[in-house]
């Protein structure tokens, strides 16, 4: 049994997790030494605005549908009949967690971690490092994608957008107990020439990104006050199309942001939500940034929810929603704190409402919110629908919990598994879908079942529907004209949803392996950790053990212990530090 401890709630309580590095060895035939340019910023020159593109494991494009397979690798699939997809093209490039780009006349695959044997100009870094990423561009990506270009770069990717003509990246990388990161622009224009413009080496881990088409924010942990945890946060001006990338400013805030979502940029600040594990409390800090080489905390409420894990976050226009989780107590809750930031100088608390399980994201839709996360205490699915119409008085309408309790869905570790479908010819009421896995044991041991459920959304409230099973986790989904396409690591699947209480599988295409085993999970998939370092989620993080069991076994056996382990210390400690003040 394999074991992962999560600890970014409680800074009380570390345990080392040991983690594989893939050594990249050789040189690849096809991949240069990259180039290096530098370029100037004019500060008196406004830019052009420019469109910000994420990436993604799924890419529709007109008749064509993209998707980046672990196995398997680049798939290509044919929806001009959306009832009948067909397989018309295949490129073999696999990589961990590589995501899809869809350019003018090609595509772009970024690795987060490289398979190959790749090389990178190990002179400009000062390490040896022995862990890479890959940029992979793909011409003639319909029915004979060729690659044919590809750059690799040291560490790990965090994050990645592309900005006009400009791939930016946020790389990370650790040896032994010291840390290295890099921002990194790449010209993506000449798919056979991907050349780095310009890059900017940082001291430490960087742990979070967010950018618009003139900034890149970056987040760093640093040791704070009494060495709880704080966060720096980077402002790097990325306003030059050319690529050039300039560090104005930096600042300190107390506490550490728990995913993408916990942060937000407006064109005259940068919000943060963070968390403080030593004094268990959360914060919100709201950054001036109109002069970038001047950054300073304009506004704040901090010691927020005393003694309870943060956990959901989502700013909206003025507003923002924090979710927190009280754990240690009979009655477990989740309560949603609602904010105002109309004065920005004076964040204002306008109200809270308590409720069972807690929200891992947070979907804002005028006056209601769509809430997804976990049941209570921790058990099922659960998908919320809150009334806001009134800040002050938040109400609950509805709470759904689906699935068996030690159930995993890619919605509670990744904010694209939840969809919400607003229009469309089948939809005659907005329709939420979620991917669910239940553990389904039996006298053979254990196999995991993966399924869609079907929640109808409705001004006042959300009701089950039906569901539609499928070989392989399922990682996406999304409307193809009048059709229901989902993604799994396995398949991709056409549903008719027209009669929602029994949705009918029309087609399945193999993308993956289906004789590949598959092995059930205790919680581990729901409160994914290595995806938070992707940077492209909001991955939760709270004091749980995760273990991946093996079938046959028991999901229970030896994740108990370690867990009255880490609550017994963590209540002591707790005991001895208040004895202490």
């Amino acid at each position: 049994m394999s074991c992962f401890v999560s600890h970014g709630k409680y800074g009380l309580f570390f345990l080392l997790v040991a983690t594989c590095v893939f050594a990249c060895q050789g040189i690849s035939s096809d991949n240069s030494e990259p180039t290096y340019h530098n370029h100037v910023v004019d500060p008196e020159v406004e830019p052009d605005e420019r469109t910000v593109m994420e990436s993604d494991l799924v890419k529709l494009d007109g008749r064509w549908l993209y998707l980046q397979n672990p196995a398997t690798g680049l798939n290509v699939i044919d929806v001009a009949d959306p009832d009948d997809p067909r397989p018309v093209g295949h490129l073999d490039i696999t990589g961990q967690a590589g995501e899809l780009y869809v350019l003018q006349n090609h595509l772009l695959v970024v690795f987060e971690q490289s398979f190959s044997a790749c090389r990178h100009p190990t002179p400009e870094y000062g390490w040896t490092i022995a862990t890479t990423s890959e940029v992979v561009a793909v011409q003639e990506p319909t029915s004979d994608p060729r690659e044919v270009g590809r750059l690799c770069l040291p560490g790990q990717v965090v994050a990645s957008r592309v900005v006009g003509e400009v791939l930016y990246l946020v790389n990370s990388y650790t040896k032994f107990e010291e840390s290295l990161s890099w921002v990194i622009s790449v010209d993506i224009s000449v798919p056979a020439n991907l050349q780095v413009l310009d890059y900017r080496i940082v001291d430490g881990l960087l742990v979070e990104a967010i950018l618009n088409d003139r900034a890149l924010f970056i987040t760093q942990h640093e040791l704070g006050r009494f060495s709880d945890p704080a966060t720096r946060v980077r402002y790097i001006d990325i306003s030059d199309p050319g690529g050039s990338l300039r560090e104005r400013d930096s600042i300190v805030v107390d506490g550490q942001p728990q995913g993408r979502f916990h942060m937000d940029a407006t064109l005259d600040t940068f919000r943060i939500v963070t968390y403080s594990p030593g004094w268990m409390h959360t914060n919100l800090f709201i950054i001036d940034t109109r002069v970038p080489d001047d950054l300073t905390v304009m506004g704040s409420y901090t010691q927020l929810a005393s003694g309870e894990e943060l956990w959901a976050t989502r700013f909206d226009g003025d507003m923002v929603y924090i979710v927190t989780y009280l754990r240690m107590t009979q009655y477990p809750m989740d309560p949603l704190w609602t904010f105002s930031l109309k004065d920005p100088a004076n964040p204002e608390l306008l109200g809270e409402l308590e409720v069972p399980g807690w929200s891992t994201y947070i979907f804002p839709r005028g006056d209601r919110l769509v809430a997804v996360g976990r049941g209570d205490r921790g058990a099922r699915v659960a998908v919320s629908l809150y009334d806001v119409e009134d800040p002050k008085d938040p109400i609950e309408l509805n709470r759904l919990e689906f699935g068996e309790p030690e159930a995993t869905s890619e919605a509670n570790a990744d904010f694209r598994g939840i969809r919400i479908l607003d229009q469309g010819t089948y939809r005659k009421r907005p329709l939420i879908v979620v991917p669910v896995t239940n553990n389904v044991w039996s006298e053979g041991g254990c196999r995991p079942q993966h399924f869609l459920q079907l929640i109808d959304l409705m001004p006042d409230d959300v009701t089950l529907r039906g569901v539609v099973d499928q070989p392989g986790r399922i990682r996406r989904t999304l409307p193809i004209e009048d059709r229901l396409y989902s993604v799994s690591d396995k398949t991709v699947m056409a549903v008719e949803v027209a009669d929602r209480d029994q949705p009918l599988a029309l087609a399945v295409v193999e993308v993956g392996r289906l004789e590949d085993p598959e092995e059930c999970t205790w919680m581990e998939d729901a409160l994914d950790l290595e995806m938070e370092m992707w940077g492209r989620n909001d991955a939760i993080r709270g004091p749980f053990m995760f273990c991946a069991t093996l079938p046959g076994s028991d999901p229970l056996e030896g994740a108990f212990s370690w867990l009255v382990l880490l609550v017994g210390v963590t209540l002591s400690i707790r005991v001895i530090r208040r004895r202490l003040v």
